[in-house]
């Protein structure tokens, strides 16, 4: 282009020298000006179509067209929506629980759970929970198992307050919905009421404690419901008791309204448990 107008400058000056007979010379000059100018803008012309005919990369100091001044408008996919992290959640617990025992002086049943639980993301494939439960085990004692024979026992449940951590691997099979899948320990404590008697005999003895630990393994399944605060989860698990000590396990001494003196004996130790879990809680 450079080259174009430098010989279109010098065409027109040429007609400096040649004119037309019968202009004057002042006029001269002004017709090469005028014909230099019309050659340059010819040129300038050209270099446009030049440029619009051949995509180049833009000049510098020229904006790239804005999306919605291009047509026609280029066309994105939406992107996938990524699962938002969160680093705790706050869960209302409630759920069913069995504690099976050992020996035949006593059988258990299931009974409610409820409690608190949190748990975080300390990594995106990796959740701790941390639990606090108060639960009831019903349980019933054979006649004349722990007591003198003839004499029926009636043992109130066993009030349970169970503390627990977990951690749990997990897999996200989309952004709301994820599995996991991990083991704990537990630390539980119950109280056994006293019991009452029948029979023809009416016996006074006290209340009885114990402490356990339990081994577990657990999964389940978490989803967010709602703009990724509210969460719903569902978790079973079971375990296996150990460390197992306390006065409920020991026999103990019981008197008649003559003051005769009787012994009652412990209940039995636990063996294995099972829980299901259903939680509603919260994102921070």
């Amino acid at each position: 282009m450079k080259r174009a107008v430098g010989f279109a400058t010098v065409f027109a000056s040429a007609l400096v020298v040649v004119t037309v007979p019968g202009q004057s010379a002042a006029a001269a000059p002004a017709a090469a000006a005028s014909a230099a100018g019309t050659a340059t803008s010819s040129a300038g012309e050209d270099a446009d179509e030049d440029i619009t005919a051949v995509p180049g990369p833009p000049r510098a100091g020229v904006l790239a067209p804005s999306q919605h001044e291009q047509l026609p408008s280029p066309y994105y996919a939406a992107p996938e929506p990524k699962r938002v992290a969160h680093n705790l959640a706050l869960l209302a617990v409630v759920g069913v629980w069995h504690h099976a025992t050992h020996g035949t002086p006593a059988s258990t049943s299931p009974g409610p759970v409820w409690g608190l639980a949190a748990r975080l993301e300390p990594l995106y494939w990796l959740g701790v929970r941390l639990t606090a439960l108060r639960g009831n085990v019903p349980i019933s004692v054979k006649s004349g198992r722990i007591t003198p024979d003839n004499i029926a026992v009636d043992q109130k449940h066993l009030e349970v307050i169970q503390l627990g951590l977990h951690v749990e691997p997990q897999l996200h099979f989309t952004p709301r919905l994820s599995g996991f899948a991990g083991a704990g320990i537990t630390w539980g404590r119950f109280i056994a009421r006293e019991p009452s008697t029948s029979g023809g005999l009416e016996l006074r003895s006290l209340d009885r404690s114990a402490v356990y630990l339990n081994y577990e393994l657990s999964g389940g399944l978490e989803f967010l419901l709602y703009k990724d605060w509210l969460l719903l989860d569902a978790l079973v698990s079971g375990g296996v008791h150990g460390s197992q000590s306390g006065s409920a396990h020991d026999p103990v001494q019981a008197f008649s309204q003559e003051g005769k003196r009787y012994t009652l004996g412990g209940l039995p130790e636990f063996s294995w448990s099972s829980t299901a879990l259903f939680s509603l809680g919260i994102l921070l």
